[in-house]
């Protein structure tokens, strides 16, 4: 039962489901206890970057159909972008304590990464109290332009 629980569990993955093999159902065979701390480990460093990276790129790299993932490659086609930022920020930012400015800021930046992920895009990057998303890469996206329109109104 214990590798192909192991299997399980890394067959979850593929869904970005973050599932850890608890303690108390580690095998004692101590090839597969070292395959399932592997496999803990693996999880929990994924579901660290899929903090930072957005879910569409983690789940492209973890289920890697076409080895794609593993090299440099380019993929014509049409992408639309948008940047957003916090008008007057900086005068925000000087006119309050630094924990209610983080607390502010990441409340913001949540809130609108969540808008931009509800109209199909994806936030390639923060930068400051700045957002740079895009529509219809890495996935694609039917109608992306009027997605990313509607989202910046």
């Amino acid at each position: 039962g214990s590798i192909l629980s192991l299997c399980e569990h890394m067959g979850s993955l593929k869904h970005l489901k973050f599932r850890t093999i608890g303690a108390a159902s580690l095998s004692r065979v101590e090839e597969v206890n070292s395959m399932q701390r592997a496999y803990n480990d693996m999880c929990l460093t994924i579901e660290v970057l899929a903090k930072f990276v957005p879910t569409a790129v983690i789940r492209d790299i973890v289920v890697d159909k076409n080895g794609k993932a593993r090299r440099l490659h380019v993929d014509r086609k049409n992408v639309t972008s948008m940047f957003s930022d916090i008008r007057g920020f900086t005068s925000i930012s000087e006119a309050i304590e630094p924990s209610d400015l983080l607390y502010f800021l990441t409340k913001y930046l949540t809130i609108m990464t969540h808008v931009v992920e509800s109209y199909g895009g994806v936030v390639g990057e923060i930068l400051g109290d700045g957002i740079l998303a895009f529509w219809n890469t890495p996935d694609l996206v039917d109608d992306h332009q009027a997605k990313a329109c509607a989202c910046a109104i």
